[in-house]
């Protein structure tokens, strides 16, 4: 049972992910501007809708590192695969970006001035200055780091729900451990999303009652959770950009949760398909999308685009290009090695 939900599920599910999270990174709204149109489309999609993308990535990734891990060995084995996989890519891209933009800052194509110094490199790559996208990865590292006091917490069930409890309560009070670099701040470890990754490992460790579950939201009425989606979405996008509040994510899990099944009920669709998804590298669409955004925003500039044409123009572009990369680099063995931690 298990194995036909993850066979169907993982089939479409990260690759819809990954669209999102180029549609968040495609918001190119003034919300210093007057509440425009443009501004809350923009919001209600790139900071409502597509906000769900994150949180079910990290959930996917808890609930397949403690998939089949009984004991602490088979936390350091898996530990150690997963260092690798999300440590290469990660260096990769991060360093790519930073050569980029060191050329193109000493070619005068971008305003951003390159740090070229011991300290410019480290914040540089380490600290991903150039390509921000890449926090994600940064932090599964580190849960990645904690995964054998993490296997502990989930082997005490009590244990389980009071930490879930209070990284819960972390995240909503947007409590995070953050660490200065230079003029910038990086946070080190991020409650917010660290409950949904523990949420992942947790519906894990209580599969068979997730499964029983998962079946009977499916069955729910597909208009009322895209209804459901876009009111939460619409809500949390003008939360977001346009009404002050303590936590500006505070409807995000509403919207993973529609979202979710959502999903789900659209992997069943294509279920049976013979559209090769997991010919497209997810993570490839995740490394290269940000510089494309940032290559194809200057050239529709020069043509001075209304609002929301050029956002759904970068966005549509940017998710063509950015899948035919993901195709390349998983087809070519040392790019899908450095840049995708030779994932399958």
């Amino acid at each position: 049972m298990e194995k036909t939900f993850l066979n169907r599920f993982l089939k479409t599910t990260p690759l819809l992910c990954a669209l999102m999270v180029v549609g968040i990174h495609s918001f190119s709204a003034d919300t210093k501007a007057p509440k425009s149109l443009n501004t809350i489309v923009q919001s209600i999609f790139s900071h409502g809708i597509f906000t769900a993308a994150v949180p079910i990535f990290f959930m996917i990734s808890g609930y397949l590192f403690y998939r089949n891990a009984e004991n602490i060995s088979d936390i350091a084995k898996k530990q150690k695969k997963r260092l690798i996989s999300y440590l290469l890519p990660f260096v990769a891209w991060s360093l790519l970006y930073y050569i980029v933009f060191a050329l193109f800052s000493k070619a005068g194509i971008s305003a951003v001035t390159v740090d070229l110094s011991v300290l410019g490199i480290v914040k540089g790559v380490v600290f991903y200055e150039y390509v921000f996208p890449l926090w994600f990865l940064f932090q599964l590292l580190i849960y990645t780091i904690l995964s054998p006091v993490i296997f502990y917490i989930l082997t005490n069930k009590p244990l389980t729900y009071i930490i879930l409890i209070i990284t819960a309560v972390l995240g909503v009070l947007d409590i995070a451990v953050k660490v200065n670099i230079g003029n910038d701040t990086r946070s080190i470890f991020s409650p917010n999303y660290f409950t949904y990754y523990f949420i992942g490992a947790v519906l894990q460790r209580n599969k068979e009652s997730f499964l029983k579950a998962e079946e009977k939201l499916k069955k729910l009425s597909t208009a009322l959770i895209v209804i459901l989606l876009l009111l939460f979405g619409a809500a949390e996008g003008i939360i977001y950009d346009l009404v002050p509040i303590f936590n500006k994510r505070i409807l995000v899990p509403f919207v993973t949760f529609f979202a979710f099944i959502l999903f789900d009920k659209i992997s069943v669709k294509f279920e049976n398909s013979k559209i090769k998804f997991d010919s497209i590298s997810t993570m490839a669409i995740y490394g290269i999308h940000s510089l494309i955004i940032t290559i194809i925003t200057r050239v529709l500039n020069l043509f001075h685009l209304p609002g929301l044409l050029l956002y759904f123009a970068v966005f549509c572009g940017t998710a063509v290009i950015s899948v035919l990369a993901g195709i390349i680099f998983k087809k070519i063995k040392i790019l899908n090695l450095a840049f995708c931690g030779g994932r399958k």
